[in-house]
């Protein structure tokens, strides 16, 4: 369910993806700051970092001095490795 749901979300915010998916042209990938990265997956940017240090959520990659951005990619395969527990 929650793999879904974030698989709707991000393809929902990136419709390109899909097209570049079923063409041969390489598109640059989308970039989420930690803002957006708190809102897709519902998470706080603290439990995002502190999950980062962890090493239980994708590491982002530097794109300045002085910021970072996750790569949707790294986004997507992190919610598919998420285990869906049984609300029963």
């Amino acid at each position: 369910m929650v793999q879904q749901g974030l698989r709707l979300v991000l393809s929902a915010l990136s419709p390109s993806l899909v097209e570049c998916r079923m063409s041969k042209v390489t598109q640059i990938p989308r970039l989420y700051r930690v803002r957006e990265v708190s809102e897709i997956v519902g998470l706080s940017v603290r439990t995002i970092w502190l999950k980062v240090a962890d090493k239980t959520f994708p590491a982002p990659m530097k794109i300045g001095k002085r910021a970072v951005a996750w790569r949707e990619g790294d986004l997507q395969a992190w919610a598919d490795g998420l285990q869906v527990k049984d609300a029963a």
